[in-house]
């Protein structure tokens, strides 16, 4: 098989890292390269629903504790900016999901997860959200704050609560 291959909606020939593997496939790719899949995706309103069911297998597979429904994934990502930095969600910005508390010690559901701009996702990696806090310049107090607020909401709870909840958290991994 060559290294190249002719995406049928552009035309345009490209690398085949440029293509999603198929198996099922003759060549073992699929005939439409990722930008263009992606934005027929978007276009026809799926790619929240591809990237929530990739996500889901991934979970599946690492048997981690998933109970986030899309219903619930749809309205995470309806967040028209960053929660920790208050940059805009426009097209020029990539957003993520991240988990407040990080994926070994919190699972994966509406209560342990925000959607914030790729970047400061990165920024935090498996740091608790306290320890980000006192770290980023961008994560300021009342951005903490307004955080700490929609959350405990979000979660039928008081801020102080949640508030209780990201110290203990802290406590816990000043501890070790």
């Amino acid at each position: 098989m060559s290294n190249q291959a002719e995406c049928k909606h552009c035309h345009k020939t490209k690398p085949v890292s440029e293509f999603r593997r198929d198996r099922r496939r003759k060549h073992g790719i699929i005939n439409v390269c990722k930008p263009c899949r992606n934005h027929a995706e978007k276009s026809a309103g799926n790619y929240h629903r591809v990237y929530f069911m990739r996500h889901k297998r991934k979970s599946e597979q690492q048997r981690n504790q998933d109970v986030l429904t899309y219903d619930q994934y749809k309205d995470l990502v309806q967040r028209d900016s960053c929660p920790y930095c208050g940059i805009a969600n426009d097209s020029n910005t990539t957003f993520t999901i991240d988990h407040i508390t990080p994926k070994p010690k919190g699972p994966h559901s509406q209560a342990n997860i925000t959607y914030c701009c790729a970047s400061c996702n990165a920024a935090k990696g498996t740091r608790d959200l306290l320890t980000f806090f006192e770290q980023s310049k961008s994560f300021t107090l009342p951005l903490f704050l307004t955080f700490l607020s929609e959350w405990a909401q979000a979660n039928g709870q008081e801020p102080a609560d949640m508030m209780d909840h990201v110290m203990f958290g802290y406590q816990a991994v000043a501890a070790q």
